[in-house]
């Protein structure tokens, strides 16, 4: 893969393969030439270690027929004593600085490459994909992921290829020599590779067991420590304190399964050893007792031998290591790596807005295909019309939200704006259509400035005040020490409720798309901010299609048109007087208000 591509610009469409087969494939495919690089590198020292010995080994049967003429020695042997040299230099002072340095590239390439893959797709997942898993673990296996790549090309880019190139290459020497010991090698070999083929599934199945068991726990030490204000003022520190214990003993047992197979191994490769070593060091003295090998040939294969036990022996603790990664490898793709079941339809085209009018066709919708939540909605609702959304919780209001934004699609039926089915038009723009205040606001870890301008990231300075003047927001900024340059914490802690909810007017504000959702959007406010809040959304209504949700009747009742919810019909529509003189459900919640709630 050229420099180019690896820093081409992805999306949150770009693939993530799902199994570890296809996934190496990938993104072998896209660093090739690093790894072309890698190989050829080991081919060449392989070559020059496995020639060290070759040549040595004629070195001693040369000094074997000189006997006492030493002059002979530099005559006679100077080509096979300057390959000697050569071969016991270039390896170690050229090739392997080589390799080592085209590693470092491709570690750090093909690290980043994956992480940017992870991270993309993980994001191009649906909400409800987030809402089923913890936060903290899903990060993590992002995370993992680029790791556990960095430790698999330690192991099958350096043991793995150096070890089978040492085998291949020492083959065909002993054949050389004598086909029985070629034949050894080969059998010791075959059994080898046999062992780790029949230990493969069971040992991978440990460790993604393993992997799983320590990702939950650390998932759920996220969400205690996400939750900890409630954990204290609830008194439930040990109850947390012993369900973590629960979830501990879960992982060690599970680790320990996996440590304890990891170990009968161990017992395998000590007798593989033993079995490759023993047996071909007493062939070999017997057949040099029988005249069949020289002393050189001797001299040149135990060395070999040896080598290759030893690396057998790093390989084969390499390769118990390789199980744990690719165990872990597996879970996190499982975890992140699922098809998107909210994508682009072919061919998609941007939204093309023109006022705003938006239509829901006799819309829908079963939560998990089981849960009925909405039945038959039928709605238009003209460009500029601002509508409340009522109802009792549960009636279906949040949900009919998601659907406009497109977070679900309809189980029935059709949702238009300006004619357009958004399932046919790109979701990017058409929630760039649509600016959101939601009841729960969360906020980045970011300064205030770069939250207020989200939607809008190269809005000027002045614009950013702005917004956060209309959404008296700009008070309480300056009284920062950091002002808009303060970092507000993890989903926005360091500030309060209601300093939130501000600034996400302020973001809708800056953002001035022309449908906008209120979703409770002046619900953590004080009376007297809230009544200067209501101004400011009074001006950013002005010319926007409104879908406004609330529970305080009196926040809404001014609006053009009101949409009374309940068990996922739509029960009443009109204006708040004629709503009244129907004495239905909206009069009854209206007269039910004390202070503006509803009871539940």
């Amino acid at each position: 893969m050229s420099r180019n591509a690896i820093y081409e610009r992805i999306t949150a469409d770009s693939p993530l393969p799902q199994t570890i087969k296809d996934f190496c494939l990938y993104f072998a495919k896209r660093h090739r030439l690093l790894i072309g690089g890698m190989v050829l590198s080991h081919l060449l020292v392989t070559i020059g270690y496995t020639t060290f010995f070759y040549m040595f080994g004629q070195i001693i049967d040369l000094l074997a027929t000189i006997n006492d003429n030493r002059d002979q020695i530099w005559e006679r042997g100077k080509v096979l004593l300057i390959i000697l040299f050569l071969c016991g230099v270039l390896p170690d002072a050229v090739f392997s600085r080589v390799r080592d340095y085209i590693h470092t590239y491709l570690e750090r390439n093909m690290q980043y490459d994956v992480r940017r893959h992870a991270s993309a797709h993980l994001m191009g997942h649906s909400i409800p994909f987030y809402q089923n898993d913890y936060a903290g673990r899903l990060a993590d296996k992002a995370k993992e992921l680029g790791m556990i790549t960095g430790r698999m090309i330690d192991i099958l880019l350096n043991p793995a290829i150096t070890t089978t190139l040492t085998v291949i290459f020492t083959f065909f020497i002993f054949l050389s020599v004598h086909w029985l010991f070629a034949l050894i090698l080969f059998v010791w070999a075959a059994l080898y590779i046999t062992m780790i083929w029949a230990t493969t599934n069971k040992v991978q199945t440990k460790a993604i067991n393993a992997a799983r068991a320590h990702s939950r726990f650390g998932g759920v030490m996220v969400d205690i420590v996400t939750n900890i204000a409630p954990v204290i003022s609830f008194a439930k520190r040990d109850k947390e304190i012993q369900y973590c214990a629960d979830i501990a003993k879960d992982v060690g047992k599970k680790t320990h399964n996996y440590n304890m197979y990891v170990a009968y191994l161990e017992i395998f490769k000590e007798v593989f050893w033993q079995v490759l070593l023993g047996p071909l060091i007493i062939i070999m003295l017997w057949c040099w007792t029988q005249g069949w090998i020289t002393a050189g040939q001797m001299a040149m294969m135990i060395p070999l031998a040896l080598q290759i036990a030893r690396d057998v022996w790093n390989l084969s603790t390499q390769i118990v290591n390789l199980y744990s990664e690719l165990g872990q490898m597996q879970d996190a793709l499982n975890t992140i790596a699922g098809t998107h079941n909210m994508i682009d339809a072919e061919n998609a085209q941007p939204l093309d807005i023109q006022k705003g009018a938006l239509t829901l066709h006799n819309v829908g919708f079963f939560y998990n295909n089981n849960v009925q939540v909405l039945e038959k909605i039928h709605v238009e609702i003209p460009a500029g019309q601002r509508v409340g959304l009522i109802g009792p919780s549960g009636a279906g209001k949040t949900t009919l939200v998601s659907l406009i934004q497109r977070f679900y699609d309809p189980t029935m039926g059709r949702i238009e704006i300006d004619g357009q089915d958004i399932r046919h038009v790109t979701q990017n723009s058409l929630r760039e259509a649509i600016a959101v205040i939601p009841q729960d606001t969360s906020l980045f870890h970011r300064t205030l400035r770069e939250n207020i301008a989200y939607a809008k990231p190269d809005a000027p300075f002045e614009e950013i005040v702005a917004a956060a003047k209309k959404a008296h927001a700009h008070e309480f900024i300056n009284m920062l020490p950091q002002g808009y340059d303060t970092l507000v914490g993890e989903r926005g802690v360091k500030l309060s409720g209601g300093q939130r909810q501000r600034i996400a007017i302020a973001r809708a504000i800056l953002k001035d798309a022309p449908i906008l959702i209120l979703d409770e959007a002046t619900s953590s406010l004080d009376s007297e901010s809230e009544k200067l809040i209501q101004a400011a959304l009074a001006d950013l209504m002005s010319g926007k299609t409104v879908i406004a949700i609330a529970h305080r009747l009196s926040t809404i009742s001014h609006l053009d048109r009101l949409i009374v919810m309940n068990k996922g019909h739509i029960v009443e529509d009109g204006t708040h007087e004629e709503l009244l003189n129907n004495n239905a459900l909206y009069a009854r919640l209206w007269s039910m208000q004390s202070g503006g709630f509803i009871g539940e």
